[in-house]
């Protein structure tokens, strides 16, 4: 049988993963033979080029933790994961107990979302926790979604969960790596869910908070901003395959922003006298990078 204008979306929504020749790969020893950035990795070395060497070039575990109280963290942590657990089921139509949580945050949250989700999504397609994988500079770039909503041949809206305990300012969200990746991956692998290609304006990307879920922020794309965010993103890649070659053992620069290390888990071999920043502090900071569930935290896997 011939394939249809949406035998790839088909395939995806069957679970298979449509077939994406993988680049040549770029000679970079430092890396491992299976990794691929994402926004988390990208962001790590924006941050700090030496917490990017220690976390995935030599593999180091972290000996502090994140933040104070190491029980509050944690806490919080399984909480976003349970939140996003509980909307994937969602919209999978999984979710056979409509009873709240007993958590009281979580709770808040889940009412949130049912009374407030975001406005204006396809009603045509809902694919949660989707991931998708595109060659850039050599390598590959992975985005791992908490929802794509697609009008076939129209649009694509991408939706990302936030529960931090402070609603985080346009301006960081607008200069972390994640509002870059995300639109740049979903606008290249669109031709597999489409079978063909999108435009960039075709291509938004919406934050949803659950503590303010009343105020979205949407961010648009451009035919402009998708050139820009390649060359960004492949700029950030060379550099780091380059500093890879020349410093190979050395250690790599730190961050000029002390401020940073207050929420890094390996500031204690930095030998900086920073001392720990605290759960709620960071969760106000909203530029840390680390304090609100993330699926790209997850082991990255190979589409």
């Amino acid at each position: 049988m011939a394939e249809g204008p949406f035998s790839h979306l088909a395939q995806t929504l069957r679970g298979a993963a449509p077939a994406i020749e993988p680049p040549t790969r770029a000679n970079v020893s430092l890396l491992p033979p299976v990794f691929q950035f994402s926004q988390n990795s990208l962001q790590d070395y924006a941050d700090c080029a030496r917490r990017f060497q220690l976390r995935y070039v030599l593999g180091q575990r972290w000996p502090a933790a994140v933040s104070e109280p190491i029980g509050e963290y944690e806490e919080h942590t399984e909480r976003g994961a349970h939140f996003h657990t509980m909307v994937r089921r969602y919209y999978l139509g999984l979710l056979d107990d409509p009873a709240p949580p007993e958590d009281a945050v979580l709770r808040q949250w889940w009412q949130a979302f049912i009374e407030t989700p975001p406005e204006g999504l396809s009603e045509s397609i809902r694919l949660p926790e989707m991931e998708f994988s595109v060659p850039l500079a050599g390598q590959r770039l992975l985005a791992r979604f908490d929802l794509l909503t697609i009008d076939p041949g129209e649009r694509i809206v991408i939706v990302d969960w936030k529960t931090t305990q402070h609603r985080t300012a346009r301006h960081i969200l607008e200069r972390r790596l994640q509002t870059l990746v995300y639109r740049y991956v979903a606008t290249k692998a669109a031709g597999h869910l489409f079978g063909g290609t999108i435009a960039p304006e075709q291509v938004s990307m919406v934050y949803w908070f659950a503590i303010d879920p009343l105020n979205t922020e949407v961010f648009t794309y451009s035919e402009y901003e998708h050139e820009q965010a390649r060359q960004e993103l492949n700029g950030i890649i060379r550099e780091i395959e380059q500093r890879g070659q020349a410093e190979p053992t050395s250690p790599w620069p730190l961050t000029e922003d002390e401020a940073r290390c207050r929420f890094c888990e390996y500031r204690s071999l930095c030998r900086r006298d920073v001392p720990p920043g605290s759960v709620g502090e960071s969760l106000i900071e909203g530029d840390s990078g680390g304090f609100d569930f993330d699926l790209d935290e997850i082991d990255e896997i190979a589409f």
